[in-house]
């Protein structure tokens, strides 16, 4: 059986091949500190905002929150 440090890795890669296909290569450096405040100020994990979300067209969380 797998371990969890290694199923958890592979979800991890299997996120990263699915950033790096919407990132351009020369915003790469920069996408990850973008991300990290996305996740901080506006895909909030109790309410996300999501009409305030300028890549919600990416986004796959079905239950997005209304206007």
């Amino acid at each position: 059986t797998q371990s969890r440090s290694s199923a958890a890795s592979d979800v991890y890669k299997r996120q990263e091949e699915k950033l790096v296909k919407f990132v351009p290569r020369e915003y790469m450096q920069d996408a990850h500190h973008w991300l990290i405040l996305q996740g901080r100020y506006v895909c909030v994990a109790r309410k996300p905002k999501c009409p305030q979300c300028g890549i919600s067209d990416l986004c796959e969380f079905k239950q997005k929150t209304p206007a």
